[in-house]
This record gives C-alpha cells, structure tokens and sequence, in this order.
C-alpha cells in the first residue's frame, strides 16, 4: 500500500500535527484564558478607577461649593447689626437723611427671636418726606449700604406742599 517514504513522510506530518496540537493545547491554550482574565480584571480595574475619579470630582467640587459658602456666609454675618450696636445703625439712617435733605421718623419693633438661631429681626419702618430725587437716592444708598436691610414695601405720596412722602417698611436682622 504506502511505501517507507510515503509512510515516513505521513509519520512525520502526523507528528508535527500532533506537536501543534499539544503545544496550542499546553502552551497557546492558557495563555489564551490568562490573557482573557487579565482582560476582564484590567475592566474591573478601569470601572473602578473611573468610578474613584468621579468621586474625586464630586469631592472637589463639593469643596469648592463648601469654600464659596463659607465665604457667603461671612459676608452675610458681616451684613447682619451685631447686638448691641442698634445705635450705629440709627446713626447711619440720620446721616443719610442729613445727607440728602430728608426729613424722616424711625419706627423700630423687634420682632420674636429666630428660633434655633442666633439672629433677631427688627421691623423697621421709615417715615420721611422730601425731595423726590433725594428719595431716590436715599432709597439707592439704604440698598446698597453696609447692612442687611429686606425693604418689603414702599409707598409715595405727594402731599399739598409738592413734596413726597414715602412710608418704607423692611426688616433688618441683627446677630446675637
């Protein structure tokens, strides 16, 4: 049938068959699963690195969010009249109604304390009377001063004598 050179031949394509076999099956074969666990661990390690780093931004940004709060709730505290220093406030109305020519009555009422918190409100309302312009520019000096004043209301008359009347009703909180 084959002859020793067929059959040499046959034998010897068997055996390198067979070597390929053994090594893919000895050697290719785990590499193959190790590469594929080394692949699903380095995704596990990917999520969960990006997961760490969304943290870290969350963290981040929530200092910085702390940080302008902070710094919000320091400029708020230095708005607030500290107890005991109504007099100064007073003042500084007086002034600006000498300022701008403004004749004008201060109603002071202190209203209940906050509860749980170290801050007073102080219903304040302001009779006065005078020029209109000069109202407006004591109105625009109350807004922009020093002090944490909430202005709820303001009414305007003109009254016989051409002058304007203007009744202002706000609070003004001051810190205990």
């Amino acid at each position: 049938m084959f002859q020793t050179h067929e059959k040499k031949l046959i034998y010897i394509t068997l055996g390198i068959l067979l070597f390929f076999f053994l090594v893919s099956f000895l050697v290719i074969y785990p590499q193959y699963r190790s590469i594929q666990k080394m692949n699903s661990y380095i995704l596990e390690l990917r999520t969960d690195l990006e997961l760490k780093y969304e943290k870290i931004r969350y963290l981040h940004k929530s200092q910085n969010i702390l940080a302008l709060a902070k710094q919000i709730t320091a400029e708020l505290k230095s708005l607030f009249i500290k107890n005991g220093e109504e007099i100064s406030f007073i003042s500084y109305l007086e002034d600006l109604s000498d300022k701008f020519s403004i004749k004008q009555k201060i109603n002071i009422a202190r209203a209940d304390k906050t509860k749980n918190q170290d801050i007073d409100k102080i219903d304040l309302q302001i009779d006065a009377q005078g020029d209109f312009v000069n109202l407006l520019s004591y109105l625009s000096a109350i807004e922009h001063s020093n002090y944490l004043i909430s202005i709820s209301e303001v009414n305007l008359s003109r009254d016989s004598s051409f002058l304007i009347n203007m009744t202002l009703k706000a609070d003004v909180y001051v810190k205990n």
